[in-house]
């Protein structure tokens, strides 16, 4: 009976449902950002979308941090804060040389680079009643240029020091964050606003229908100065017509968004991000009208100031895609 009693018991061990397999926990996957009406914030969320839906085999718990932008984000990304963030390639320049904002020490040994999701445009923006023929022409007023170490901030500074301008040349330097920024310019309280950003631009968006704003071009002598001299930036136009009340061309000079990554970033993560966007590229340019002409070839084959990641380049290679050029600075 013994026997008989074991063989049962162990009939019914062998009737009872295996244990489910337990799914590996995702990891942690935070992108720095910026401010939620802007374009960094914009591509963090579609980043984090397609990896939610069409997760990689490990899953990744994809999240957008709200920041100050590209300075904030190159800081927290090299101190190992966040793994991956959106930097404009002007800002990138100046982490890797050791100027600008970061003078007096080079991040570059912390930084790396995956792809370039869109091109952003610098502008400045006035009310009808106050334009300009030209950038020079606001000296003396009042003007926003973004919030502290956000890209905008860097840019339009770049721009003061090709000038050979200071603080003293305008009657107000202010740092007016990027969604009260067509606010404070229809409500009289700057005279002109400066931004970079990727086209269409709701800040534009807001203050062409609020009080009818109009862009103020950049010379062209001063754009190929500019351009001439720093290989972050090109020359660049936002084409007449895309916004109303500004239906002429206006000439400006661009710079590229980067998505960059920790160098302790784990390649198998680096892989699949770039991999999982360039994938799904078509995907990806319904997620917000700025990605909509986006093509892999121009999201890769350009100047960069850091190293490549190894696991983005590993997917270039088995995509045949041309690695991105780390420029000299």
């Amino acid at each position: 009976m013994n026997r008989i009693a074991a063989l049962v018991a162990l009939a019914a061990l062998l009737l009872l449902p295996a244990p489910p397999i337990r799914a590996a926990a995702p990891l942690p996957l935070g992108i720095g950002t910026g401010g939620v009406t802007a374009i960094y914030y914009q591509i963090g969320a579609a980043i984090c979308r397609l990896l939610r839906d069409h997760p990689p085999a490990q899953p990744l718990d994809c999240s957008t941090e709200g920041t100050a932008g590209s300075v904030d984000n190159i800081r927290r990304v090299s101190m190992g804060a966040l793994p991956l963030g959106l930097a404009q390639s002007d800002t990138l320049r100046g982490a890797v040389t050791g100027t600008g904002a970061f003078a007096g020490g080079s991040l570059d040994s912390r930084l790396r680079v995956l792809f370039t999701p869109v091109v952003e445009t610098f502008l400045v923006l006035t009310t009808a009643r106050g334009w300009v023929p030209e950038i020079a022409d606001l000296r003396g007023r009042r003007i926003s240029i973004g919030p502290l170490e956000s890209g905008s901030e860097v840019t339009f500074r770049q721009m003061m020091t090709a000038r050979g301008w200071s603080p003293n040349d305008f009657a107000e330097i202010a740092d007016i964050r990027a969604s009260l920024q067509a606010q404070a310019l229809c409500g009289g309280q700057v005279d002109a606003v400066a931004f970079v950003a990727a086209n269409p631009v709701p800040v534009m968006q807001e203050a062409t229908f609020a009080c009818a704003a109009r862009l103020v071009p950049l010379d062209a002598a001063f754009a190929r100065q500019m351009t001439a001299g720093n290989p972050a930036y090109a020359m660049a136009t936002v084409p007449g017509g895309l916004y109303p009340n500004n239906p002429d061309p206006t000439l400006t000079i661009g710079v590229r968004g980067i998505v960059i990554a920790s160098a302790d970033l784990p390649d198998d993560v680096a892989y699949e991000v770039t991999r999982t966007v360039f994938a799904n590229l078509a995907e990806f340019r319904t997620l917000h009208l700025a990605f909509a002409g986006v093509e892999a070839e121009q999201m890769v084959d350009h100047c960069l100031f850091a190293q490549v990641h190894p696991g983005a380049a590993r997917y270039y290679r088995e995509a045949g895609l041309a690695m991105p050029r780390r420029c000299l600075p």
